[in-house]
């Protein structure tokens, strides 16, 4: 059962990641596109301004 459970944590763990990934990406074309250069930079900095533009762009 241990060995079930943790090859299911390891997946949602995976999955996840695939998912911050893409909202990522998401976010980072959705900034290009509106000229927005300079808040990539400041997002790459911080994980309150990353947050906060998930939730402008309602990726979150």
């Amino acid at each position: 059962m241990t060995t079930y459970y943790n090859r299911l944590k390891k997946q949602w763990k995976k999955e996840k990641k695939e998912e911050s990934e893409s909202k990522m990406a998401k976010l980072m074309g959705l900034l290009v596109r509106e000229g927005r250069i300079s808040d990539i930079e400041k997002a790459s900095e911080s994980p309150d301004y990353r947050k906060a533009l998930l939730q402008e762009f309602q990726l979150s």
